[in-house]
């Protein structure tokens, strides 16, 4: 069964990211700022802010921190000011005590926290990958609306859910088994953050939660309505994951009446945000240019 203990995080643990802070500042300089808030189940939500100008609000998928967006946060925060959630369970935030407030509809309603918490009201947004559904939903929870939204590479598309309990279970205290499958969660994320993420789930709770937030993930249903008139700028990888280029191509197909846009990456895969960041910063100023 689980074991809540190594599921619950306090705050003390969550403020412990100064020596991680300092780090990034010396990549990213002194306009980064770390902020604390509480979820709507007490949780503790950790957001990061660097740069000056437009406010835009980052949703991030499962297991990809804040550091690996650094190149491209770098050549985008002269024009905006960066509001990076980290999300919770992994990488920042505290794990609740709940495995069922793991999942995107308690990502989204902490996005919307951050949002109304720093009193957002003129912003744009971006998310990729699986960040895209919480920032499609959070704002059921809020009432601010960003000028546009960016989703790139958006997993719309329902996939197969990873078995989180059952798949823990199995594990149990075999630390080979253990082992194995935190190397196979951390092949889904980029070359760039494996080592850094095969060590952080080997922390208490983190490889747990991190299931619960990949299995809900993958069980969500992708066609989820955006609020009338959003206006919004799809993009992917000409190399992509076929089904997530279908299921995006679909979601524009069924919202031509809306001023939506699509762009297409040249040769790019899934992870071009993380593998040519020049070039995926001058695709987002494109998307957020007519907002401008």
């Amino acid at each position: 069964m689980m074991d809540q203990e190594n599921l619950a995080t306090d705050a003390a643990s969550v403020r412990s990211g100064s020596g991680t802070l300092s780090l990034l500042r010396e990549e990213l300089g002194a306009t980064l700022e770390m902020h604390l808030a509480r979820g709507h189940d007490g949780t503790w939500i950790r957001w990061l802010e660097s740069g000056s100008g437009t406010p835009l609000v980052v949703s991030s998928p499962v297991g990809l921190p804040f550091e690996l967006w650094v190149p491209l946060v770098r050549r985008l925060q002269t024009q905006y000011r960066i509001i990076f959630m980290q999300r919770r369970g992994l990488w920042g935030s505290a794990i609740p005590a709940d495995p069922a407030q793991l999942g995107v509809d308690a990502h989204a309603r902490d996005l919307a926290r951050v949002i109304d918490e720093r009193g957002t009201h003129d912003f744009l947004a971006l998310a990729f990958c699986s960040g895209a559904l919480p920032l499609m939903r959070c704002f059921d929870f809020t009432a601010h609306r960003p000028r546009r939204l960016c989703l790139m590479s958006g997993r719309f598309c329902v996939g197969d859910p990873v078995p989180a309990q059952a798949l823990y279970d199995y594990v149990g205290d075999d630390p080979v088994r253990r082992n194995d499958l935190i190397k196979l969660m951390a092949e889904y994320a980029p070359e760039a953050v494996r080592d850094d993420l095969e060590r952080e789930l080997g922390k208490p709770g983190q490889l747990l939660a991190q299931l619960h937030a990949v299995e809900d993930s993958r069980r969500s249903d992708g066609a989820y309505p955006l609020p009338p008139d959003m206006r919004v700028t799809f993009v992917y990888g000409e190399c992509d994951d076929e089904l997530i280029k279908q299921s995006t191509l679909e979601y524009v197909r069924q919202g031509k009446e809306q001023p939506w846009n699509l762009i297409e990456i040249p040769n790019g895969s899934h992870f071009y945000l993380h593998e040519d960041p020049t070039n995926t910063a001058r695709v987002i100023l494109d998307a957020f240019a007519c907002a401008e």
